[in-house]
């Protein structure tokens, strides 16, 4: 039986079991995007929506990419967003064989620079250039980054009830781990 693998209800279906899953937005909107856009080149090269993932297709696709010279980076969103497409198709019953897999990746160089170490004084001093500036919501958000490790993007999704200032505790809702 044939399928329109990018219908939207199939999609839909799709980005609803992504949210069950517990993936972030962020990991959501990417997925369905990097679908989205094979289904784009699929049918500006073929003329029509794919009826399911064929391995040669995909790598047609790992191809075009190539050529495009998009980032490492960009590969392996396009690619893990596939990846899920397809075990979601696997596990539907849509699709018979995974045929994206985990190693279906570039590899990416990692910086040979080590992170940033400052000394407590460095971080004193830069907290103190905050507090001088007298702006209370930065001084308060680099008060939190600088002593809970919590990543920029943690930090941002707060909301006033997630802080219990009796307790000296974060209830972190979008974080990565």
């Amino acid at each position: 039986m044939k399928h329109n693998l990018f219908g939207d209800p199939v999609l839909q279906e799709f980005r609803e079991h992504l949210v069950v899953q517990g993936k972030s937005q962020n990991t959501v909107t990417s997925y369905i995007t990097s679908v989205t856009k094979y289904m784009v080149w699929f049918s500006s090269r073929y003329g029509k929506a794919p009826s399911q993932l064929f391995a040669e297709n995909v790598a047609e696709y790992k191809e075009d990419l190539n050529r495009q010279t998009v980032s490492a980076a960009t590969f392996n969103v396009r690619m893990a967003g596939l990846h899920a497409w397809n075990e979601y198709l696997v596990a539907k019953g849509i699709q018979s064989d995974q045929v994206i897999h985990k190693n279906d990746k570039k590899k990416i160089q990692q910086q040979y620079a080590s992170p940033a170490i400052h000394t407590e004084q460095e971080v004193q001093r830069f907290i103190q250039s905050v507090l001088e500036s007298q702006n209370q919501r930065d001084y308060t958000l680099v008060n939190l980054l600088a002593y809970t490790g919590l990543r920029i993007s943690e930090a941002l999704h707060l909301e006033l009830h997630d802080v219990h200032l009796e307790s000296r505790e974060l209830v972190v809702r979008s974080g990565k781990g």
